[in-house]
């Protein structure tokens, strides 16, 4: 009986300690899972941290970007050449030029040509491609780029980028011939035919000026 009364009596301070022990236990396991959480959520940020500057412009060093715009406007050039002549022989309905005729054809082609420079000037698009590379890839991704065209194979993929180049702008513009060529053709003699039409009725019934 004696033991039990004493129990009984250390009760409260027995339910205390366990209480104690308890609240203990759930704040180590919160800071616990904090920590958990906090690390994982830092390892992720480390893992998509946005690209930085410098790391971007050595990757366009690297794939030789400025060279290929270059590339790009010389294989331009005699495209552009071929369309001027056929927009002209077009407004003049000829399928021959004169020299007359022809220099004004040469004149619509490098006024072509230099837009195109312009719009594609390596100073003015290096920027913005700075920001889209750092926009769209991570530091991670960008590195691995720039150590993969840094490589005997990334370099032997970069050589042959040019002919990649080459041969896609002439698939293109076989079939941006075609295309204009219909264009040009009935899809032009229609679109004219209806213009004319509206002129036509625009004639006949005048609108009634306001009072």
């Amino acid at each position: 009986m004696g033991a039990f009364f004493i129990a009984q009596q250390n009760q409260p301070e027995i339910n205390s300690s366990i209480k104690q022990d308890t609240r203990q236990e759930n704040r180590t396991m919160f800071k616990k899972t904090l920590c958990t959480l906090l690390l994982a959520l830092g390892s992720t940020t480390a893992i998509a941290a946005p690209a930085q500057v410098e790391t971007v412009e050595k990757l366009l060093v690297v794939v030789q970007a400025d060279q290929t715009i270059n590339q790009v406007m010389t294989e331009l050039k005699p495209q552009l050449q071929l369309q001027a002549n056929q927009i002209v022989q077009h407004i003049l309905e000829r399928e021959t030029l004169s020299h007359e005729q022809q220099t004004v054809a040469d004149k619509l082609a490098a006024q072509m040509l230099k837009t195109a420079q312009d719009s594609m000037n390596w100073d003015k698009l290096k920027p913005r491609m700075v920001k889209m590379y750092s926009t769209i890839f991570s530091q991670e991704e960008i590195q691995a780029q720039l150590d993969f065209y840094s490589s005997p194979v990334g370099q032997s993929i970069m050589q042959k980028m040019p002919q990649v180049i080459r041969q896609s702008m002439e698939i293109t513009m076989v079939d941006l011939k075609e295309n204009m060529q219909n264009f040009m053709g009935k899809d032009m003699e229609a679109l004219m035919a209806e213009l004319m039409q509206l002129q036509q009725a625009k004639t006949e019934n005048p609108s009634t000026p306001a009072r």
